[in-house]
């Protein structure tokens, strides 16, 4: 088995490989260069995975598999490293902070963040991070500290200001009807008697805080006609708010927050296992 062999089968998988060799040490290094993504382009060493393929008489389509298990992991380090590189570089630039400036929610604790308990939710607390959106896999955030603000010559006052207008500007409302349309992909007419809502930001990535805009909050509770929102903390990406038409009871909704956090939610994500209520 050859490293032209391996070439070959890749090429015919839809890889755009070539033969690639470096000094280390003036010893000449052996390899496959994948040609991918922008910046993501791995250099694989094969003369050691061909020498073990011969010796325990593994196929060609294994070693292939083999490689391309080794490309993966590869091309996932080198995004990562890549990402921390750039962050670097944003870090150091205000005017970037300020852009990304954000707010979360999570349980309340011990950790040394610029954060307030939340008045209306008691076991709660909204702190200060850094979010940078985009596709699932490449959406970062960093918990602010004291030390960071001080380091970008922000003040908390300001801060907070500039947060809160980031989680406004990016708050969505939808219908459960809506939302499982988006889930199973067909349209599904939202109706007007929606019993429950989804509150959250654009892309669903630490978007409880959405409940702190009393805005939205209080138009939404005015258009559909009642003083008062029950609120389920269903993780720390999204809420669930319920119009008090009389149909609920907040002892039951706080049983059935309990229950989707013992079933369904990361420990991690988990917010209280109850139920609130906010009046208007």
């Amino acid at each position: 088995m050859t490293r032209e062999d391996i070439i070959r089968e890749l090429e015919v998988k839809g890889f755009n490989v070539e033969m690639k060799d470096t000094v280390k040490n003036g010893v000449i290094c052996k390899g496959i260069l994948v040609h991918d993504e922008k910046d993501v382009n791995p250099l694989i060493y094969t003369e050691q995975m061909i020498q073990e393929a011969d010796k325990r008489k593994k196929t060609l389509e294994e070693v292939v598999d083999e490689f391309i298990k080794v490309y993966e992991n590869s091309k996932d380090c080198m995004k990562m490293e890549i990402q921390r590189r750039r962050w670097i570089r944003y870090l150091m630039n205000r005017d970037w902070v300020m852009k990304h400036l954000s707010i979360a929610i999570q349980k309340s604790s011990d950790e040394n963040l610029v954060k307030h308990d939340l008045d209306n939710f008691t076991g709660m607390e909204a702190y200060l991070l850094l979010m940078e959106n985009g596709k699932e896999d490449e959406s970062y955030s960093m918990k602010i500290e004291t030390c960071h603000l001080k380091q970008w010559n922000i003040s908390e006052e300001e801060a907070w200001k500039i947060a809160y207008k980031h989680i406004c500007e990016e708050t969505h409302i939808v219908g459960m009807s809506q939302m499982m349309s988006e889930l199973i992909g067909a349209p599904v007419e939202e109706e007007e008697d929606d019993m429950m809502y989804v509150i959250s930001n654009s892309d669903k990535m630490k978007g409880a805080s959405a409940i702190l805009n009393e805005k939205a909050l209080k138009e939404f509770a005015q258009k559909k006609g009642v003083a008062r929102l029950y609120v389920l903390p269903s993780s720390v990406h999204e809420m669930i708010i319920i119009p008090d038409n009389g149909e609920f009871d907040l002892s039951v909704l706080s049983e059935m927050v309990s229950e989707v956090n013992n079933t369904e939610v990361k420990p991690e994500e988990q917010l209280p296992s109850r139920a609130y209520l906010l009046e208007f």
